[in-house]
Parts: structure tokens; sequence; C-alpha cells
């Protein structure tokens, strides 16, 4: 047996190493001689934890092909998904004016009643051709609590369509309705989830995310998010966007969440994600953007403030790991739909209202484009392909990035959109054992020889 070549090794002390298989996922911390010993063919004194490092995905056998193993579980996860995940947008309709959302105005009316029941013929199409176990539903938009009855009447239909069927209901949302709209809403269909976006502290927010007349947001959202919490979401998100103007207030942030009550809940996290340039109705703001690079190299340490503060949804040892796990695109999974108001249909949110990339159309005799949905779904697997040629460690947890990324850097769905360096997977998994330690939980596992 032999170390998998999807390995990271980090430092831990002068006498012991950290091991991250981002085959498996698993984190182990092994003494530098027993390391040795492995890599040299050497150690044989304890067979049964060669069995346990092969059993988590540290060790792999001789002749074991892993890149093509790990390129065919990717192939797999694509032609056969086994969920329906669907973000459905039923309109471009906004009540905030926030300068660099990605999303065009021109299709502000909601869904015809036509198409509406075009999309549950689609549904039913899709369950039956994915033989789908699990259906989940992301309303979207625009701002999907300004139209929550069609939600309510889609839970209907699969809920009498469906009912051995597991559901998965999520909303993204401003946070401006939800006092008026959601405790209806969460009635009707039992949401799981629900992210709402903050633009950094207050002044920047209400700048950057005011009403469409321009006028301040901020204590709506906030009031909004009180409420989720007090009807019992399951899974509060808040989404901190970050530029290169408001990175240094998310201490401001995080202190003024704590004075209104919103740290310490099992039922709420906090974390952040960079504004990045992805289509043409965004791309002014693009000068404010703050790298991949820059965003990465100091994800740590506010991934450190954020727990520090309470806002890590109770369990810290989860949240630090969500730094080194799996963040793969679900964008060329053959069971990923993003449905626009106009019925087209997309696989990439992003591009939910691009005509470019659609590859059908809920309203059409036939539901896909052969052509464009057969191109999009090569251009996936062409990813992956090139990044299992050029040997990455990162490909199990990475498989090639963001689509719309890739679009944007390189005007091509099939190129690789790297957003993650080794040398900043290393710092997290030294963040990750520095913490999980010191809380007591002990998940990590200590070898030695």
């Amino acid at each position: 047996m032999r170390f998998t070549n999807y390995l990271l090794k980090v430092k831990y002390n002068n006498e012991n190493m950290i091991l991250f298989s981002t085959l498996s996922g698993s984190v182990i911390i092994l003494s530098n001689e027993v390391v040795r010993a492995i890599e040299e063919d050497r150690f044989h004194s304890n067979l049964n934890i060669l069995a346990d490092l092969k059993k988590t995905g540290f060790l792999v056998d001789d002749g074991f092909d892993e890149k093509k193993w790990v390129v065919e579980r990717f192939l797999n996860r694509f032609e056969n998904p086994g969920t329906l995940d669907i973000v459905f947008a039923l309109s471009m309709d906004c009540n905030f004016g926030c300068p660099y959302c990605y999303e065009s105005r021109t299709n502000i009316e909601p869904i015809s009643q036509e198409s509406f029941n075009r999309l549950k013929d689609f549904i039913k199409d899709q369950v039956v051709r994915l033989d789908v176990k699990k259906i989940t539903i992301n309303c979207y938009g625009g701002e999907p609590l300004m139209y929550p009855e069609y939600f309510i009447d889609l839970k209907k239909f699969i809920d009498n369509a469906f009912p051995d069927i597991n559901q998965y209901w999520g909303i993204i949302s401003n946070g401006s309705l939800i006092e008026k709209e959601l405790e209806r809403l969460h009635s009707e269909i039992c949401l799981n989830r629900l992210q709402v976006t903050l633009h950094g502290a207050k002044r920047f927010h209400n700048k950057e995310r005011p009403y469409s007349d321009g006028s301040a947001s901020y204590s709506d959202v906030i009031t909004g998010i009180k409420k989720a919490v007090d009807i019992g979401i399951k899974n509060i998100e808040i989404r901190i966007n970050v530029d290169s103007e408001n990175e240094g207030s998310i201490d401001e942030l995080l202190d003024d969440l704590k004075k209104e009550g919103l740290s310490n809940l099992r039922n709420l996290s906090v974390y952040t994600y960079p504004i990045t340039k992805m289509t043409e109705s965004s791309e002014k703001y693009e000068v404010d953007c703050i790298s991949s690079k820059k965003y990465f190299s100091e994800i740590g340490q506010w991934t450190q403030k954020i727990v520090e503060n309470g806002f890590c949804g109770g369990d810290k040892r989860s949240y630090f790991k969500y730094l080194i796990a799996p963040m793969l695109c679900g964008a060329y999974s053959k069971g990923f739909f993003a449905i626009g108001p106009k019925g087209e249909i997309n696989h990439c949110w992003e591009h939910i209202n691009n005509q470019t990339f659609c590859v059908g159309n809920i309203n059409g005799k036939s539901f896909f484009d052969t052509k464009k949905e057969k191109n999009w779904l090569a251009g996936g697997k062409q990813k992956i392909l090139e990044c299992a040629e050029k040997n990455c460690v990162l490909l199990p947890i990475c498989g090639g990035g963001c689509v719309a990324q890739a679009l944007h850097q390189n005007s091509t769905m099939s190129g690789r959109s790297c957003f993650r360096t080794i040398s900043d997977t290393k710092k997290f998994v030294k963040l990750y054992v520095d913490h999980t330690y010191s809380i007591g939980a002990q998940k990590v596992t200590s070898y030695s020889s």
C-alpha cells in the first residue's frame, strides 16, 4: 500500500504532521516517523493502523488507479445525480437597487400561468427520467418573496404528485419582505433553509443594497432576520458580500449583529462571499471586486472572527470543516436546473436569465435543445479530465471550479477556474485542526509509532 496521490501534508509541530486526504475528506495527525516509515514501505508493526488509514482514504493499494476512479466518480455524479435540484426564478423583479447585481431586469413580469403549468410537467418528466429520490427547490429571483403564491402552489403540486419523494426547500432573499411574507410561506412549504445577504456594516449595506428608490434597507433586513429566527427556520444563513470597499467592516457588522441578539443561535450562521463580475449586467462593478486570491488569503481570519463571535450555528467543528470541504459546482449535473421566468432552462443559476447559455425551454415541444445540452455536459467532463491530467491534488474537492467564473475568465465553460490554491488549503487544514483540538472534539485521530 501507498499514500494516495490526493494528499496534503501540513506541519503540525516538530514531531507530527497533519495529513488531509482530498480523496475522502479525512484529516489525521501522524508522527513524522510513521509517515516516513509508510513512505519507505517499512511500517508493518500495526496492521490495524494500516487498515484504518486505507479505510479513511489515506492509503490505497499499489495497483489502484485513483485518477481513473476520481474521474469516474465525477462523471457518475453528473450522469446519475439521484436528486432533482431546481433553482426557480419566477421573476427578475426586485425591490432593491444593488449596483453589482448580475441579473438583468428585462423579465420583471412573473412567469405566466401557462409556463408555470409547463414547469410542473417538466418536474414530472425529470423525476421519471432521472429516477429521482429527492427534490430540492430553491426559490430565487429577483426577490422571491414578492410572489410567494407560486411557491405555495408548487409545493402542493409536488406533495400530490410525489408523496413518497423527500423534499428540501430553500429561499434566497434580500430579507426586506421577511416580516410581511415569510411566516405564511413557511407554514405552507416548511422551509429548510433561508439565505439573506448583508453588504458589510450598516453604512456599506445601505449604500450598495438600498431599495430601488435609494432608501436604506439595513434595518428592515435585520428585523426580517430576527423574525425568521422567531419563526423557527431550521437553517438561516447570513451571507456577507465582500468587496474592496467593505472588507474592513466585518468586525463592525458582527458587533452589530451581536447587539441585535443574533449570536450563539443553533439555527443561524454567517459566512463571507466575494463579489465577482459574473455577467454583463455586473460588469460595471468589476473595479470594486476583490480577487479570488485576495479573498482566500483573508477568509481564514474572517472565519475565526465569525466563530469567536458566535455565528457558527452552534457547531464550531463543522463550521471550520467547511473551509476544506468539497466545493463542487452543480452546474454540470444532469439533475441541476435553473428555470427563468420565460421558461428558459439553464444549468447555472448565475446565468439564469442569459439566453446564450440556455439548454432548452419548458415551453418547447421538447424541453431540451439536444445539441446545447450535450455540449454543456461535455464541457463539464472536459474540465474534470483537464484537471486530472494536471494531477491536481485538489481535484476531488474542487472539480475544476465554478462554471460562471470559467466563462468570465476563459470565455469557455469547459476551462478550469481554480479558486483554491494548495497553500491556502494547507492553511485551512491547520486552522481546522487547531480549532478542533481547542474545543475538545476528539474527531481528529492521532497515531504515533
